[in-house]
């Protein structure tokens, strides 16, 4: 008896830190364990002394049935059940007077002795037999008949349990929207690390499978660093959204479609196919092109800093260009046009690329290319009288003074004014070779940079 209370004390303490919606059902499951254990040696000690412990003061909630008190005479009603020999045990009479007999035989001390099944509820030992009486007969008749096991008749009163625990209602999602993103810049990026997957079925459309950090591209056109570093898979972005690597052709709002054309090449071969993919939302988020202002030949004699690809194809033409410069045989003013690097606009991407062309000519170059430092000039234009625009003017003089200004290291051999900037130079035409201003300036070139 001393040790069924503590053991409710212990358990109304750790119930007390539960779920509340979970309360009942785990409350009943531990008082049904305990209960067998500490009856068990109840009955192994002391028959008449089974339940003499009274509740304690801490609050538990109530539960759902006397379940303990059922186990309990199921325990005695077994025990008196097998004390004759040669007779039908399990039958519902046999049951009836058993309990009658153990009814008669309780001490007064019993009669008043409580039995917790609920909480702060009390519920005397004759009430506890007579509700068993009515249900108990049933169980054992079962049991006569299936011939089941004892354990299993305690497992089948443990399931009871837990028909009264709540069970959480999941809402069936109703159908996803379809959601689809041109494109894979940067607001293709961010919208894609942010979409909520699960709530939208997602389909990214480009020809780049990737993300580029574009004001690293300067970097990578010069080797400060690696393509692959600058570069993140759209798949990585968000695992869960689709991606199809092809060209928008045309979007028809009318039936919300997106016509799209796939090129995929093996080898000399290529094929095309075209498809529509339909929508319930979409983001258009392909970016912009180079604006050549329709100038001559600029789209086909410069290069261009847009793409990953663009960095590539400008730094293999920087290395051709100190290669061919190296040939002995040729002639000086040839070397210093070919080693003559002209850079067109002196917005953010044009002034990072004449720092990092500085830096790369001033620490790489001089290793490996010592003979040819006297015929490098770099020189950037801007058609305004400012560089960087959008930015204030503390900038704007801090970056020419960064550009021009020789630094202490600067390798011998380099003259202090190779790196120009030249406000006020718009480009008229750009030839195969150089370059035209408005005024009619004319300035050779090996590489020019739009």
């Amino acid at each position: 008896a001393s040790l069924l209370g503590l053991a409710r004390e212990a358990l109304c303490a750790t119930v007390d830190a539960m779920n509340p919606l979970m309360r009942p059902s785990i409350l009943s499951l531990l008082l049904l364990v305990v209960s067998l254990a500490c009856h068990t040696l109840a009955f192994s000690l002391r028959p008449s002394a089974i339940v003499r412990a009274r509740p304690s003061s801490a609050s538990c909630p109530p539960l759902p049935s006397p379940r303990r008190a059922r186990l309990l005479l199921g325990l005695r009603m077994a025990d008196k059940a097998g004390e004759g020999k040669g007779k039908k045990t399990g039958s519902e009479e046999d049951l009836k007077q058993a309990l009658s007999e153990k009814a008669v035989s309780l001490t007064p001390e019993e009669e008043l002795a409580g039995e917790v099944t609920g909480g702060t509820q009390y519920v005397s030992a004759a009430e506890v037999r007579e509700k068993e009486m009515r249900k108990a007969g049933t169980s054992y008749s079962e049991l006569s008949k299936s011939q089941l096991s004892y354990p299993r008749l305690l497992l089948d009163r443990l399931m009871d349990a837990f028909d009264g625990a709540p069970v959480a209602k999941f809402k069936v999602p109703a159908k996803k929207e379809k959601v689809v993103i041109l494109g894979t810049g940067w607001g293709a990026h961010a919208l894609v690390k942010a979409i909520d997957a699960s709530a939208y079925d997602v389909t990214v459309i480009s020809p780049r499978n990737y993300f580029v950090f574009t004001p690293m591209l300067a970097g990578a056109a010069t080797g400060t660093v690696e393509l692959r570093s600058i570069t993140e898979s759209i798949r990585d972005a968000n695992k869960n959204v689709d991606y199809l690597e092809a060209t928008a052709l045309e979007v028809l709002p009318e039936k919300k479609e997106v016509r799209c054309q796939s090129v995929v090449c093996e080898g000399a071969s290529c094929s095309i196919e075209e498809f529509d993919q339909g929508y319930d939302r979409l983001v258009i988020t392909v970016g912009a092109s180079v604006n050549t202002f329709g100038i001559e030949g600029v789209r086909e004699r410069c290069y261009f800093l847009k793409q990953a690809p663009d960095a590539a194809v400008l730094r293999e033409a920087i290395g051709n260009c100190f290669e061919r410069a190296n040939y002995p045989s040729m002639s000086d003013e040839e070397r210093k046009r070919t080693l003559s690097f002209v850079v067109v606009g002196a917005g953010p991407t044009g002034v990072e690329f004449t720092g990092e062309l500085r830096d790369f000519i001033e620490s790489d170059v001089a290793r490996f290319y010592p003979d040819l430092l006297p015929f490098i000039s770099v020189k950037l234009l801007e058609a305004s009288d400012k560089v960087l625009m959008m930015f204030e003017s503390t900038l704007q003089a801090r970056a020419i003074q960064d550009l021009t200004t020789p630094r202490p290291t600067k390798p011998e051999g380099l003259r202090d004014d190779y790196v120009q900037v030249l406000l006020s130079s718009a480009v008229n035409k750009v030839g195969e070779d150089e370059m035209t201003l408005n005024d009619g300036t004319v300035i050779p070139y090996g590489i020019g940079v739009w």
